[in-house]
């Protein structure tokens, strides 16, 4: 692993631990308004800063918290209809906690991800959460990749169109235009269909595979992510692009 790689996941591990308890007592209060008022409270809020704990938690070693925060985001769907367990959602809380000191107790041995077979391609990555962004990034770099970050669906069919990237990482839920949106723009360019894209996400049911294969997309990774699956299904998908004859592409 190189140094690089290393540091951004140390010290996003550290950020992570330092305002790990304050990030509790705010999802504490999350639960409590939307236990109160329904879809009328902060289901928006409750549901991002879970989707993040989700992904961000089982990337830096976390792997508790980030099953625990899925079963969160779970009730959180559930508000909707109704149907919100506030009692269950408290206990999760609770049981973030406790899985935080389990983790803790057990730090995560980084394993380096492969070198990249196709030293120097480009790889689009649209991925608006910060702190992921940096670890997928610096990981292809740290690969051989060259990564393009943008921070928004908006942002991804234009940088496409000016950087000719080799493949494309989506994330699913990004602002001004989510990532199933972005995925259409590209498969109906005809410059950028043959672009292999691989969704990232977190909890994608089967409705959300079919709809990103529907689209055109290659992969679906789930969040959290292994960084050494991440390089050997890009680097998978590269050379089936290469090898595949221009006639018989999207």
């Amino acid at each position: 692993m190189t140094d690089a790689l290393q540091q951004v996941l140390d010290e996003t591990r550290q950020r992570f631990v330092a305002t790990f308890a304050t990030q509790c007592d705010s999802i504490r209060i999350l639960v409590d308004e939307v236990a109160a008022f329904g879809p009328k409270g902060p289901v928006v809020a409750l549901s991002q800063v879970t989707h993040r704990l989700i992904g961000l938690a089982g990337t830096i070693g976390f792997p508790t918290i980030s099953a625990r925060a899925s079963e969160l985001e779970h009730l959180v769907d559930a508000v909707g209809s109704d149907a919100f367990d506030a009692s269950r959602a408290r206990d999760v809380v609770d049981a973030l906690r406790e899985a935080f000191t389990k983790d803790l107790a057990s730090p995560p041995v980084w394993s380096p991800p492969a070198t990249a077979t196709a030293h120097g391609a480009k790889i689009l990555v649209a991925e608006d959460e910060a702190d992921q962004r940096a670890i997928v990034t610096t990981c292809l770099e740290s690969a051989g990749y060259v990564p393009i970050a943008v921070v928004s669906g908006d942002l991804v069919v234009k940088t496409a169109r000016a950087e000719k990237p080799a493949l494309i990482l989506l994330d699913i839920a990004m602002p001004r235009l989510d990532g199933f949106s972005a995925c259409r723009r590209l498969k109906a360019d005809p410059e950028l269909a043959d672009i292999p894209v691989i969704f990232m996400t977190t909890g994608a049911n089967l409705d959300d595979k079919l709809t990103g294969l529907m689209l055109g997309a290659d992969e679906f990774l789930s969040k959290p992510i292994d960084m050494r699956e991440l390089v050997m299904r890009i680097q998978l998908l590269l050379e089936r692009s290469r090898s595949r004859p221009h006639a018989d592409r999207r």
